[in-house]
């Protein structure tokens, strides 16, 4: 009796509802039946209620009973997952491949309801279930869309689904969704592009391209809507002559997700593509809202300049890993309006040795809206007192939250002075990636799970070692030392913050298994 006493009175109420409420809305879902008969009775301020109750406990049949009688003009699923997904949901337990399945089978027994909907002339006209990349745990996991998924949606609202009253009644309803087009379903996706729906209409927020004809392309972009597309990522290496200038439809496109797009092509077809960073660049002036551009693993040297140039607005993410930039692309990039704009910037694996008064002056402009910066693989270890110079920047950083520097090779000491200015000076960050040199493989030793404690006035930091590795004690117990001996003398006051140090085993990039993971609460 206490645990079920327990086991009521602590679920939260939705919407801050009585939990006596909640108790009667758990009991009515439990059967199919009860539900649809309930809500013909129920007030229409209860249905949000209803929804998020059946969402969390995985009551399919209702939620589509619940679509299908839905009061209002509009359901946005996205706007309801932070209901759900608190930790008394069982869905946030399961591993990310489980909930992207079963946020799927919640999608289509919506749509299922909408149907229902178009059947009964109800009151829904426009279903939202667009940008469900980070539903159930609210952590960034792939995007729920695939092409299996979109197969079946749009074979759920086909003509042969359809007849003549839902034709009628299903006038001017609209569903917003992600559209991921591939070769298995690009016959689908362009058939129902130029035939449309009997029923409704299925507009696209998020499209991807994924190896797929140049031909293909040009139609898709040709017959989608230009005015509800906000975000487009290309997966193919097959470039398009028609397509640059298609692009320029999409007027309210604000992410663009190129990335290994044309690097190919300027390997094998050197001449045809002679023009392609003016043609990018070209393109690129002509959307009014792009703020987020992926150009990543497309040779860039001496072009970035070409490209973002004539923006009409200032980045606010640019990735341009594996880029092969110079010294003048980075030289640009800091003398940018881009840069006093920049919230998220990802330039690894380029050398940014070679001049490195632009790389800090790049990191210094952008200091104020940088959120997240990733300089891993970029040679900074070269650079004379590097660390000593990334700590004077981290003065500027006050919304840094991620600062990633795998594959760069700092000594301890640089590692220590890194840690902890960028703890001490930078208030929002939490995480913190750098290669670990002082593992060491020669000998043999058996610590799993390996620990380290070191208490000064109100700093803990901990190493812990998920794995049986071997380890320099002396190097280890030499950047503990280091840090605490920084953190006691800074006279830090107490706070909830915590920083994570995530030190990988060597240079390059390791498997999970071979990760260490430093905490350091303040």
């Amino acid at each position: 009796m206490d645990s079920m006493k327990a086991s009521i009175f602590s679920d939260k109420g939705y919407g801050q509802l009585p939990s006596l409420v909640n108790i009667c809305i758990k009991s009515i879902l439990m059967d199919h039946g009860r539900t649809k008969c309930a809500l013909q009775l129920i007030p229409k301020d209860l249905y949000e209620s209803f929804l998020v109750s059946a969402l969390r406990h995985e009551r399919q049949l209702c939620i589509m009973e619940i679509v299908a009688q839905w009061p209002y003009r509009v359901l946005n699923l996205r706007s309801l997952m932070p209901k759900v997904s608190d930790a008394q949901c069982r869905v946030c337990t399961w591993d990310h491949r489980s909930q992207i399945a079963f946020i799927r089978s919640l999608c289509l027994m919506i749509a299922a309801g909408f149907r229902e909907q178009i059947r009964r002339n109800g009151k829904l006209q426009v279903l939202d279930i667009s940008d469900l990349a980070y539903s159930i745990t609210g952590v960034g996991i792939k995007r729920v869309s695939d092409e299996e998924f979109v197969t079946h949606f749009l074979n759920m609202f086909g003509n042969r689904h359809s007849n003549t009253t839902s034709q009628q009644s299903g006038h001017n309803r609209v569903i917003y969704m992600d559209w991921v087009v591939g070769r298995k379903n690009k016959k689908l996706v362009l058939s129902f592009l130029k035939s449309g729906s009997t029923g409704m209409s299925v507009r696209c927020r998020s499209l991807s391209l994924q190896y797929i004809s140049e031909n293909s392309i040009n139609q898709i972009l040709a017959r989608i809507d230009p005015q509800t597309v906000n975000s487009l990522n290309f997966r193919t290496r097959d470039m398009f002559h028609n397509g640059l200038k298609l692009l320029e439809r999409l007027t309210n496109l604000s992410s663009l997700d190129l990335s290994y797009t044309f690097y190919d092509i300027l390997n094998y077809e050197p001449s045809r593509w002679s023009n392609i960073y003016a043609e990018l660049g070209s393109t690129f002036s002509k959307l009014p809202n792009l703020i987020h551009l992926n150009l990543e693993g497309n040779r860039l040297s001496n072009q970035l300049r070409t490209l973002l140039q004539h923006f009409q607005k200032q980045l606010s993410t640019l990735q341009v890993d594996f880029c092969q930039l110079n010294e003048l692309d980075i030289s640009y990039l800091a003398n940018s309006l881009h840069a006093k704009q920049l919230q998220n910037l990802s330039i690894g694996s380029n050398n940014l040795s070679k001049d490195p008064e632009s790389l800090f002056k790049l990191l210094t402009s952008c200091g104020e809206t940088l959120q997240y910066c990733c300089l891993s693989a970029t040679s900074v270890d070269k650079i004379e007192a590097v660390a000593n110079r990334l700590a004077q920047v981290s003065h500027r950083m006050k919304q840094l939250c991620t600062l990633r520097l795998s594959g760069v090779q700092l000594s301890i000491p640089d590692q220590a002075e890194i840690v902890t200015c960028f703890g001490l000076n930078v208030p929002t960050l939490k995480f913190l990636h750098m290669p670990l040199h002082t593992i060491r493989d020669e000998d043999d030793c058996e610590n799993a799970g390996y620990t380290i404690v070191r208490a000064r006035k109100c700093i803990e930091v901990q190493a812990r070692l998920p794995f049986s590795a071997n380890f320099n004690d002396a190097g280890i117990d030499e950047f503990f030392d280091i840090c605490v001996k920084r953190f006691r003398d800074s006279e830090l006051r107490e706070s909830e913050r915590e920083l994570h140090v995530l030190a990988r085993k060597g240079p390059q990039l390791a498997s999970p298994i071979n990760e260490c993971c430093f905490l350091f609460k303040f």
